[in-house]
């Protein structure tokens, strides 16, 4: 009977506690939000429209939230854009706090926000997306990117760890985030600034001028390339940071010049594919493999202007190649951390989506790179890895290609009505071989027909002037 009496004692006692608790939350969840700001004169949005509009905003009187009779300027001790929300700024403000949280948006408009400390406090702290055009945020107090945030820099001087230019300028700390979300969007040719970390998540070019990278970084997981040209100059732009950890390279219009490297494996395999630029036009290459052991690996790429340097005569199976010839200059490839004995084959060309010139490469092995089927048997290729460009060429063509043999050969150029219109004799060496042929830059626009031959084989390809 005292254990029964006991036992209800305690289930009453439960059940007391967990009213009690329930009654906690209905009648103080609806306070959490107004936890965030206590401070007299504190503003928030309540809904979405112009900054300058007193009607977006409520403001704290010390008790409770109550709707604005102005729009937040001056000394103001926190302005927070709520979650859900888009606020457009296009005049001048000075703040001393300012929170973009999760899900909202500010783009700012006006050329200046100017911020000040209250109370030894202040700065800006983006959780959301902040729409920076050429505007500059200075004063005192830091500036701090969440890992979920969205930053969209504007300004030729991109962004700075500590720096007097770019969009911000605040005396405190900087923090950049590496897994926010950093969109180089201006109107003019940009600089990224020393500001970004060394490795981050993603990346966004989206600038018609072109923009120039001010420091080695590696992208992990999304590169989007929307318009432009991204200029690595001597820095090293690294895509992905492993065979497992590849980067999503989602290119519809912009390209890449300078020092790449390009992580690829499982998870890439079907599209490995990066666009680049001698600054003229844009090209496509792409990359397969059908040898397991070679489905994963790096590929660096770079850049070259003029003609390729033959000097130390590198031949294809120093897995370093020139994959692409343009009007200006060339790209060269190289695999690394991947099998020395992978070779580089070149299996043609083409348009994209976009127009832009392809080019197609197989990484496989020696014996494939030179040889063809014929008939279903296979023999050695006399002009194996043929690449030549430019495309369309002017005055100048450059052939590129490997022999198992030596040989004396021909190069034809035909017009579309059969006249040669150019022919010439070529002494090939065994391993390999760079022709440049100079043609009459009076030959007229069009397409025609370039053979190269031997005694054994003969090759035709089309070529555009």
């Amino acid at each position: 009977m005292r254990t029964h009496l006991r036992l209800k004692l305690v289930i009453r006692a439960s059940a007391f506690a967990a009213a009690s608790l329930l009654l906690f939350f209905v009648f103080n969840i609806g306070d959490v939000l107004d936890s965030r700001a206590g401070v007299s004169g504190d503003y928030r949005s309540v809904s979405s429209g112009n900054w300058e509009d007193a009607g977006v905003w409520e403001v704290f009187n010390g008790t409770e939230w109550i709707p604005a009779e102005s729009s937040p300027d001056g000394e103001v001790s926190s302005v927070v854009v709520s979650s859900g929300q888009k606020m457009t700024l296009s005049d001048e403000v000075t703040l001393s706090g300012l929170t973009i949280e999760k899900d909202a948006e500010l783009i700012i408009e006006s050329n200046l926000v100017k911020m000040t400390k209250k109370g030894g406090n202040g700065g800006v702290i983006c959780e959301g997306e902040l729409i920076m055009g050429s505007s500059i945020i200075d004063g005192e107090g830091d500036f701090i990117v969440g890992p979920e945030a969205t930053l969209k820099i504007g300004s030729s001087d991109g962004i700075h760890k500590k720096e007097k230019k770019g969009n911000i300028q605040l005396k405190g700390k900087r923090e950049f985030h590496k897994d926010a979300f950093y969109v180089f969007n201006g109107t003019v040719r940009q600089h990224t600034g020393n500001a970004l970390p060394s490795s981050i998540r993603n990346l966004v070019i989206d600038n018609k001028s072109g923009v120039e990278l001010d420091q080695s970084v590696t992208v992990t997981h999304y590169l989007g390339l929307r318009r432009g040209i991204f200029f690595t100059g001597l820095n090293q732009l690294t895509l992905g940071s492993s065979v497992s950890q590849t980067v999503n390279l989602d290119h519809t219009g912009g390209a890449l010049n300078g020092k790449v490297n390009y992580w690829y494996g499982q998870s890439n395999l079907d599209r490995i594919q990066i666009p680049l630029s001698d600054q003229s036009a844009d090209y496509v290459f792409n990359f397969r493999s059908d040898v397991k052991a070679w489905q994963k690996g790096m590929i660096e790429f770079t850049y070259g202007v003029g003609v390729p340097d033959d000097s130390k005569k590198s031949p294809f199976e120093a897995r370093q190649v020139v994959v692409g010839i343009s009007g200006d200059g060339f790209f060269n490839a190289r695999m690394s951390n991947g099998p020395d004995e992978a070779w580089l084959k070149y299996t043609g060309s083409g348009k994209d989506e976009l127009l832009r010139s392809t080019f197609n490469w197989n990484i496989s092995t020696r014996e494939h790179s030179v040889t063809a089927s014929v008939g279903g048997a296979s023999r050695v290729h006399s002009f194996s890895n043929l690449l030549y460009g430019p495309q369309p060429f002017s005055s100048k063509m450059i052939f590129r290609f490997f022999s198992e043999s030596a040989s004396v050969s021909f190069i034809q150029l035909s017009n579309t009505s059969g006249r040669m219109v150019f022919n010439t004799k070529m002494e090939v060496q065994e391993g390999y071989n760079q022709v440049i042929l100079d043609l009459d830059e009076k030959l007229a626009k069009g397409d025609y027909v370039m053979q190269i031959s031997n005694a054994s084989e003969i090759q035709t390809m089309k070529v555009v002037k």
